[in-house]
């Protein structure tokens, strides 16, 4: 039976730096691959870039279930939830025993504003001692802190054509991350905090607001649309675009 939350290396090396919290992650079929959309505001860049097909990926049985997943949640929502809430249950169980919390991360391979969902957000108060977490395109005026349930911790993806908002985020005290060719220390805009995210997944650990570093992987390593951010390069500093916004703004 196809499971929706899964491990991968990457949760598997963020519990081995934290056993504090099991982790686990949905992956569904990115972008409109199903044939359904679930990356609305993504780029260029960021589809090119996608980790979808990297390791283990990139074999027709993952690549099967996600398309299961996804098809699943847009076809029979309701079953979907119900699969979903008797997985976190078990898992939660599980977790409660090896006296860790458990965390869970809905947007392994898309991006789906979940707490607006007519099923999935009563996951949020139903598992209250649950800590979920994504990374997201979505502006902050449409996903912001306090329309947001208090176990639900979103980090902002910074892509080639959204620097306007990726400064309004971090005005706004929620962290962004990036990717990049190299691994940039405080200095690179805002002496914000900057901090490795290849070393773990379990951003909402993380200060707001800061920088999430990551280094390109995969295809990422092809990119010229701008979404990897490359040393040298004349990136233009955020802290730039807060100035000359911050009135337009009202922040």
């Amino acid at each position: 039976m196809t499971k929706l939350l899964t491990e991968n290396t990457k949760t598997i090396k963020s519990d081995k730096a934290n056993n504090t919290y099991k982790t686990y992650i949905m992956h569904l079929q990115p972008a409109d691959l199903s044939g359904f959309e679930v990356c609305k505001n993504r780029s260029k860049g960021c589809t090119f870039a996608c980790l979808n097909t990297s390791g283990r990926g990139n074999f027709p049985n993952v690549q099967a279930a996600r398309k299961y997943r996804t098809e699943l949640l847009f076809n029979e929502p309701a079953l979907f939830f119900d699969k979903l809430v008797d997985e976190i249950s078990k898992l939660r169980n599980k977790a409660f025993k090896n006296n860790q919390r458990l965390a869970i991360r809905l947007n392994g391979t898309s991006d789906i504003p979940w707490e607006r969902h007519k099923y999935i957000q009563n996951i949020f108060p139903l598992f209250d001692d649950v800590q979920y977490f994504d990374y997201t395109a979505y502006s902050y005026d449409e996903r912001p802190a306090e329309n947001l349930p208090v176990n639900y911790d979103l980090t902002f993806s910074r892509k080639e054509d959204n620097d306007a908002e990726v400064a309004k985020n971090l005005l706004s005290g929620r962290r962004i991350a990036a990717v990049f060719d190299y691994m940039p220390g405080p200095e690179f805009d805002y002496n914000l905090p900057v901090i490795n995210g290849d070393l773990d997944d379990k951003r909402f650990l993380d200060p707001n607001p800061s920088i999430v570093a990551l280094v390109q992987k995969g295809r990422a390593r092809q990119d010229d649309s701008g979404f990897v951010i490359r040393k040298g390069s004349n990136q233009k500093l955020w802290r730039d675009i807060i100035f000359n916004n911050e009135i337009k703004w009202g922040i």
